[in-house]
């Protein structure tokens, strides 16, 4: 039957993979573009996780390795090519001056965009199969066409990327170069396995190397290549690619996103203003608190209580310090007065004593 948890876990991996997904679109950053990236592919782990299938979760993780590290350094060799530039719109045209570096990354959006028959693509596949006849989390259907989107969503903006950064002409101020063999090389490496690497996982009967890799931990049915569902999400990510190169294939100097979307790019560009809200969590809420506090502590506790207390004290010994003269008549005097008033008091106790008998 359904279970709770794994429905949860389901749910926030599919969330997680949609809101970072779409903030990946409208970031200018080639490395914010690649981090917003990552943490939807996690998301996609972790629906994995939810719907029981590990060795699809694990497997994933294994093939997002190798293209998300080689697009990390391809990121990397870009912004030492450019010297020190990390800004898309100031990139363009980098396919003839840095080759392997843009190969490389042709290769890696690939695999990451999940085309046949790059590593993304049979892992993705994996993840999304396991939303199939799944009983075990509510609304597995919607949460199954959600990650599809996800596949066109990844897609676009991946092509963005590439084609600002390596098409067009160069819109910066530095010269750029393609970066030594010590920073390609390790390209290469990546690049190579981001081609490879999905086929360890492929659902062939007695040859799924990952699956008995993961035996002990899997859960349900072996994997199955579903070929409708492979169709469908390969479908979308052609989608995703076709409609990036319709709106950047010339790599323009301005965004034609924000005019195109509005509101929407807004708030995927401040990223559903949640570093806003911490900020006025931090400024408004905390410092507020903190007003408060210094107030009470400065006023009420200082003032009050403690400056209060030893002013008190202060005044107190200051009065009955002034019994003390150190005058011999003053003594004399109170001696006096203090024996009168005594013999006054047992005068008058003794005639009322004396009255009443």
């Amino acid at each position: 039957g359904m279970d709770w948890a794994p429905t949860l876990i389901a749910w926030l991996g599919g969330i997680t993979a949609l809101i970072a997904a779409s903030m990946a679109i409208t970031q200018n950053d080639i490395k914010k573009v690649l981090s917003y990236s990552t943490l939807s592919q996690l998301g996609y782990m972790t629906m994995a996780l939810g719907a029981g299938a590990y060795t699809a979760a694990m497997f994933h993780l294994t093939t997002h390795a190798f293209f998300k590290a080689l697009h990390f350094l391809c990121a990397g060799s870009v912004i030492h090519g450019c010297h020190h530039e990390q800004d898309l719109f100031k990139m363009g045209g980098l396919r003839k001056l840095m080759p392997s570096t843009q190969k490389t990354f042709v290769i890696g959006s690939l695999a990451l965009a999940g085309i046949f028959p790059l590593a993304g693509f049979w892992s993705k596949d994996e993840v999304l199969g396991s939303f199939i006849g799944n009983e075990r989390i509510a609304g597995g259907w919607v949460l199954l066409v959600l990650a599809i989107v996800v596949a066109g969503m990844t897609a676009f903006y991946m092509t963005r990327a590439y084609f600002l950064t390596f098409e067009g002409s160069y819109r910066g101020h530095a010269k750029p170069h393609e970066s030594p063999k010590v920073m390609t090389g390790p390209l290469w490496f990546l690049a190579l396995f981001s081609i490879v690497i999905g086929f360890v996982g492929i659902p062939v009967a007695g040859w799924n190397v990952f699956g008995d890799f993961l035996h002990d931990w899997h859960k349900g049915a072996a994997a199955v290549f579903h070929i409708p569902l492979a169709l469908i999400a390969l479908g979308a990510a052609v989608v995703g690619v076709l409609i990036g190169m319709k709106v950047y294939r010339t790599s323009p100097a301005e965004d034609p996103l924000p005019a195109k979307l509005g509101g929407i790019w807004t708030l995927w560009n401040r990223l559903y203003y949640m570093d806003d809200l911490y900020l006025w969590l931090v400024r408004v809420v905390q410092q507020g608190i903190a007003k408060i506090m210094w107030f009470f502590e400065r006023w009420i506790l200082i003032q009050g209580a403690v400056n209060g207390t030893s002013q008190g004290v202060r005044v107190t010994g200051d009065r009955v310090r002034r019994v003390q003269s150190g005058r011999l008549g003053a003594y004399v005097t109170s001696f006096v007065l203090g024996a009168v008033l005594v013999a006054l008091l047992v005068l008058i106790q003794a005639g009322r004593n004396g009255g009443g008998n």
